[in-house]
């Protein structure tokens, strides 16, 4: 479904304002009043399910970049991977969570990265003197910059996993990045909020009961295994 008809299925579900139920509104800018809102709602449901989770598969990229430095900036590595929110790193079937680096000019051999967290990292990674040699820990600071133990003595690419930056709706066609089968699961969100602003009990346990039923569903195919397990009951 796109950022279009997400809004004409609330106004269909809502049947409200002075157009047949389902056919409003015609465009998703330049929109005033009831139809102003819808826009605004769904934008607003679709950034609550991106959120709801740390570890959607659908907000999960992939990539590389180099670095030869001990520290690494958020805006350096946005240069490498342009929507970037946070570096995550991989998990082995015992929990142990790492990335992948090489030498710059080779791609073998391959050493895995291992994380720590930066409460863990602060006062002891950090600590004077640093050596110098093959990365073998790492972290990501508060700043979301990434570090490196011990300083790296060339340069080395680096393959992880990275959250993304929230998709925002902005024009007709815009397409919502989980699997279309879910995206009434926008929809409903979206009526929750009316049926909260318009005090109305009935659409709002309406719609709490079909967002359950579709993001129910929504996990259960774009959660990892583990993580779904344990928010397959996740009531908001």
């Amino acid at each position: 479904m796109t950022y279009l008809e997400i809004c004409k299925f609330v106004h269909l579900m809502l049947g409200i304002g002075d157009a047949l139920p389902g056919t409003a509104p015609s465009t998703v800018t330049g929109q005033t009043g009831l139809l102003y809102e819808i826009t605004q709602w769904v934008n607003m449901a679709y950034a609550d399910i991106q959120q709801e989770q740390a570890h959607w598969n659908f907000m999960n990229q992939t990539g590389v970049f180099s670095t030869n430095t001990r520290i690494t900036t958020y805006t350096t590595l946005q240069s490498s991977f342009p929507t970037l929110d946070i570096l995550t790193p991989f998990f082995d079937p015992n929990g142990t969570r790492y990335i992948t680096c090489h030498p710059a000019l080779s791609s073998t051999p391959v050493n895995k990265v291992f994380y720590e967290d930066y409460s863990t990292w602060r006062g002891y990674r950090d600590r004077d003197p640093i050596p110098t040699g093959l990365p073998a820990y790492f972290t990501v600071d508060p700043n979301k910059s990434f570090e490196l133990w011990p300083s790296p003595d060339g340069s080395y690419t680096f393959n992880t996993n990275y959250r993304s930056t929230l998709d925002v709706l902005t024009v007709d066609g815009s397409i919502p990045i989980f699997p279309a089968r879910y995206h009434t699961a926008i929809g409903w969100r979206a009526i929750w909020y009316w049926a909260i602003q318009r005090e109305n009990p009935n659409k709002l346990e309406m719609a709490k009961r079909r967002y359950s039923e579709v993001m129910n569903e929504l996990r259960q195919d774009q959660l990892p295994e583990l993580f779904f397990k344990q928010t397959l009951y996740y009531s908001p």
